[in-house]
């Protein structure tokens, strides 16, 4: 699949909420850097969960040498590094209860179980689960 960002404006950005594009999360090391991606449904896994795949992982590195006023329309930053490692456990968990499923238009999509994944990873942090 050849998953770019599109970074002219226009064409602009596309929304999260725009259903022909790709969502998925990312998390960096403390020197800004790729540190991994997260994302459900692409080609590697269509109706399952993804870790490091090659189309996020050029998204996210091109997504995160733009300068920061591109950056922050490509990029929507869900919480600091210390949610990191809960992200890493959300994954373990959604990926090893077989959140499996077609995806679909409007919900059950990339955009939904991104949300999942950080929802889980927030609820996780609170719990202080790790």
């Amino acid at each position: 699949m050849n998953r770019g960002l599109n970074v002219g404006l226009p064409p602009g950005m596309a929304s999260t909420l725009d259903p022909a594009t790709h969502t998925f999360v990312l998390t960096t090391n403390a020197d800004g850097s790729l540190k991994a991606t997260y994302s459900w449904g692409n080609s590697a896994n269509p109706t399952g969960w993804n870790l490091n795949q090659r189309e996020d992982v050029r998204a996210a590195e091109e997504a995160l040498k733009l300068n920061p006023r591109l950056r922050s329309l490509v990029l929507e930053k869900v919480g600091d590094a210390d949610l990191d490692p809960f992200i890493d456990k959300a994954y373990d968990i959604l990926d090893q209860h077989g959140t499996k499923h077609n995806n679909r238009l409007v919900s059950d999509n990339c955009k939904s179980e991104a949300n999942r994944l950080i929802t889980v990873a927030k609820w996780l942090r609170q719990q202080q689960y790790y």
